[in-house]
């Protein structure tokens, strides 16, 4: 059996309440518990002879047995381990005889649950122990007692007589015995003797030999003397007195001598034992004590004292009833006690010396005399005054915690929501702006775009001050250019800043490394709050950052960023609450602009979470001054380098293939695009191309329509294309032999067999090359168009990555492949990376969010339709990961990596994404 287990031996026949113990046993609070049950009391009987358990749980009423010889089992039994008794039947009697019988406890089953039961195993257990070894302990004594009696009958005790004027010693024949070949003579000096007596002893010796030649007192003392060369110490009793002779001739000291290190190594054995039991007596948790009748306490140990407050003088003097809030309790208590003879987890509520309130429970029985006379009362009391809350403690931290997962998740679904419109607001503003349109129709768009701006600041600033709330804001250190971060800064607020007609000013230090370790994403953040309200807040003047170095230490290097401006200011009175969640400065000033009043709180907390700090001075009309100052520590990489977009790449013309119908099975908006342009771009209005977002839009419209090829896509809702194929395989002719290329992110040789095997052609790998798709489709409709047209050389192929899990993954925008695809029409380029712009961050809201719920279909689904977007962006780094992600999601295999691989990719995503938009 493991330390750690408890193994229960359950007699009963009622295969539910065989159930109810097991399950009520389970979640034992301190050991895992194995039940083992039987039927009868004879298969229990054999079980016990030849295996041990801990603890013995039993039915006195069984198919083999009946009470009689169910009690008699536990009178033989309930030595070897402690038995608790379970009965269906209410009766004291039965209880009674249990008990008598030698049973630690008796439930009765209608009140049997899981805290009764188990305190009932605790304290069975623990009961039985104490008995075991108070039983052993007793006979030890009695033991010890009889073999001290014993050798006391056969003790040879010798005699000894000094002659106080020659002050020489005659022993006798025993005496010479206990002292063990010390001397070889009867005769010997007294200094002889003192010689031989333990340093420690001798002076005390010589005083009472100088005592007793001047009374004749009898003087009795314990010694230790080293009887031998090899200083073997023994213990002697010696007695020594005087004649009354006056004379000094007739003067003589008579005495005895007698080996008494048997009876000593036996008393320290006693009191070795007795120290035993009173630590097991006074080391318990919990309080025992034993009272009068009357109640008042007469023994008690230091648990006692320590619950309640007293000390022992105090608790010596204190009766029961005083312990007691409500004396009602305490007379229920003794008038049930008096009629059952015991009573068991009587859950009292009690109070200490403080009047603080204690929940208990006590066990308890009557202390009798032989003749069955009540002397008082004796039992223990448990505290749980501290368990309870505890209990209370965790339920509220649940309670916490689902309410905190809650908010959380309904913050990240309301996120999803608004964004998903007002992306939507946002990506057609942009349309609409390009378009003719009068004075009052770009002042409303203005507005509109300015609206949804504010909009998702909103929702950014209450997703981050929700994050800081719950303790789950997490940093980012990595290498960053600091340069870098301040230029893209400037480029984000000089046309702010020109519309305002205010100056904005950056002064960066020279002594500031070109690179630093720490969060780039959440400086730019702060940044952006502080820069971006002084912008705000200014109608006239400048705006300035200044960056300085004002600290360095070992590898660590302080910045100090000073926000300046000439704008409103803030009145003093304000300035101790501008740090405050949702404060704006006054009334006035929320009515000129909009904003969160969150902008300034995440700002200080995102400083101080990373320790550094933040004040504000400011005077109204004058203008404000923001100072933060943090931490980064110095790195001796050398800057990567800078974000570029690539040139752009001619494609060449593809010849006509005789195609004039296709189907493209496609559930991704952005992947339609991209196929039906591309293809429209070669063929221009020649081709008809139709959209189905799924397998079973795609079945229902091979029926109604001929088509001369079908593009279908590999992984969609409701019908993938693996069954989508095979069920128009399965269809009459001419519908079963349509062409049908598969569109697949999997281009791997497994991939390609499936796909034929399904039904398929062959198949393109997205993201989709025009070159590929072109090849294809020409190989299964006119295989001699590939003789005579012109290729070239691809370029810039990606590379196989191997699946590593980089700490940061860096990673820049190509647009080479994506300016092939799109040739010449900048018109469709711009579409498309606005679709990408569009979807990728939402898309990156719900894999972010999936992966928190461990949504592990959904992690796949949405990581399936984000590499289409890295790969028309060439971001070849970032594609591995994704396709990483997707693959351990898809086979749920390393899982724990997902979160790992989203935050290696997700700063670099972002940042690519706000380049692309600012170059569009």
């Amino acid at each position: 059996m493991k330390e750690t287990e408890l193994h229960i031996l359950l007699i009963e026949d009622n295969p539910s309440d065989v159930e109810l113990v097991k399950r009520y046993v389970k979640n034992h609070h301190r050991k895992k518990i194995v039940v083992h049950s039987l039927e009868r009391l004879e298969e229990a009987i054999i079980q016990l002879d030849f295996k041990a358990f801990d603890i013995l749980l039993m039915d006195v009423n069984l198919p083999d047995s009946n009470k009689k010889e169910a009690l008699q089992f536990i009178k033989k039994y309930n030595k070897k381990l402690p038995i608790i008794v379970m009965s269906g039947l209410e009766s004291e009697t039965l209880t009674l005889e249990s008990i008598k019988s030698g049973a630690e406890d008796f439930i009765e089953k209608k009140e049997l649950n899981e805290g009764l039961l188990q305190r009932s195993i605790d304290y069975s257990i623990e009961r039985h122990q104490l008995k075991h070894q108070l039983t052993r302990i007793a006979q030890e004594l009695k033991d010890k007692k009889e073999r001290l009696i014993e050798a006391q009958a056969i003790a040879n005790i010798g005699n000894w007589t000094l002659d106080p004027i020659t002050l020489k010693i005659n022993w006798s024949i025993e005496a010479l015995n206990v002292l063990q070949s010390a001397f070889q003579t009867e005769k010997t000096s007294l200094q002889s003797f003192l010689e031989i007596v333990d340093q420690k002893d001798r002076k005390n010796i010589k005083d009472l030999f100088r005592n007793a030649m001047e009374d004749t007192v009898v003087y009795n003392e314990d010694i230790v003397i080293n009887v031998n060369t090899m200083s073997e110490a023994r213990h002697i009793n010696l007695r020594l007195k005087s004649n009354d002779a006056k004379q000094i001739d007739n003067k003589r000291i008579v005495g005895t001598i007698q080996d008494i290190s048997d009876r000593k190594k036996i008393e320290e054995a006693l009191k070795k034992s007795e120290e035993k039991y009173y630590n097991l007596f006074d080391q318990s948790r919990d309080a025992i004590y034993i009272t009068s009748e009357a109640g008042d306490f007469l023994d008690f140990n230091r648990a006692t004292t320590e619950i309640f407050g007293y000390s022992k003088d105090e608790m010596k003097h204190l009766n029961v009833r005083d312990l007691y809030i409500n004396p009602e309790q305490r007379s229920a208590f003794i008038k049930e006690i008096k009629e059952k003879g015991f009573v068991k987890d009587y859950e009292v509520e009690l109070k200490d010396k403080f009047n603080n309130r204690i929940q208990g429970t006590v066990t308890s029985s009557i202390w009798k005399t032989l003749d069955g006379k009540i002397l008082g009362f004796q039992g223990t009391i448990r505290d749980f005054t501290q368990k309870r809350r505890a209990e209370e403690l965790i339920k509220e931290k649940e309670f916490a915690q689902r309410s905190s997962k809650m908010k959380e998740r309904f913050l990240a679904n309301m996120s999803h929501e608004i964004r998903t419109p007002m992306n939507a607001i946002s990506g057609l503003t942009r349309l609409l702006s390009n378009t003719s349109l009068s004075e009052i129709q770009k002042e409303y768009l203005g507005a509109i775009e300015s609206s949804t701006e504010h909009l998702l600041a909103l929702i950014n600033d209450i997703l981050d001050f929700s994050k800081i709330e719950a303790g789950e804001m997490k940093f980012d250190y990595s290498p960053f250019q600091p340069r870098q971060l301040f230029d893209r800064l400037n480029y984000t607020f000089k046309f702010k800043a020109k519309e305002r007609d205010i100056e904005l000013i950056f002064e960066i230090a020279e002594d500031i490394p070109q690179v630093l370790i720490g969060d780039p994403v959440k400086l730019n953040q702060i940044l952006i709050n502080l820069v971006g309200n002084a912008v705000k807040f200014t109608d006239k003047g400048f705006v300035k950052l200044i960056v300085r170095v004002v600290e360095k230490e070992k590898d660590k290097i302080f910045l100090q960023m000073l926000v300046k401006d000439t704008g409103i200011g803030i009145p003093e009175d304000e300035l101790e609450n501008i740090f405050q969640t949702f404060e704006q400065i006054n009334e006035n000033t929320a009515r000129l602009v909009e904003g969160t009043g969150l902008g300034l709180a995440i700002s200080r907390q995102l400083i101080e979470l990373q320790g550094g700090k933040i004040e504000v001075k400011s005077k109204v009309g004058q203008g404000s001054e923001f100072i933060a100052t943090m931490p980064f520590r110095q790195s001796d990489a050398s800057p990567g380098k800078e974000s570029a977009i690539a040139p752009v790449n001619k494609v060449k013309a593809f010849k006509p293939i005789g195609i004039q119908y296709l189907l493209l099975v496609e559930d991704k908006k952005l992947n339609q695009m991209v196929a039906s342009e591309t293809i429209k771009s070669w063929w221009g209005e020649s081709i008809s191309i139709d959209i189905a977002e799924n397998g079973v839009i795609a079945c229902e419209k091979v029926k109604n329509k001929q088509y001369d090829a079908i593009l279908m896509d590999i992984q969609m809702p409701e019908m993938n294309g693996y069954d989508a194929t095979r069920a128009i395989r399965e269809m009459d002719a001419p519908i079963c032999d349509v062409p049908i290329i598969a569109l697949t992110a999997y281009a791997t040789k497994g991939e390609a067999e499936k796909c034929i095997e399904a039904g398929m052609n062959s198949y393109v790998s997205k993201p989709i090359d025009p070159n590929e798709l072109y090849q294809r489709l020409a190989e299964v409709l006119n295989p001699e168009m590939l003789d005579s047209q012109d290729t070239e050389e691809e370029s810039d192929t990606p590379e196989e990555q191997e699946n590593s899990i980089p700490e940061i993954v860096e990673d820049q925008l190509n647009m080479n492949f994506i300016n092939t695809l799109t040739g010449e029409n900048s018109a469709l380029k711009k579409k498309l990376l606005d679709l990408v712009l569009e979807e990728t961050p939402e898309e990156l809201v719900i894999l972010k969010s999936s992966i928190e719920n461990q949504n592990w279909e959904r992690v796949r689904s949405v990581a399936h339709k984000m590499k289409s977007s890295f790969s028309y962006l060439g971001m070849k780094n970032i594609l591995e990961v994704i396709k990483a992600i997707e693959l351990e999601a898809k086979e749920e295999k390393d899982l724990e990596l997902i979160p790992l691989q989203f935050s290696s990719i997700e700063k670099s995503i972002l940042d690519n994404l706000d380049l692309l938009r600012n170059n569009i």
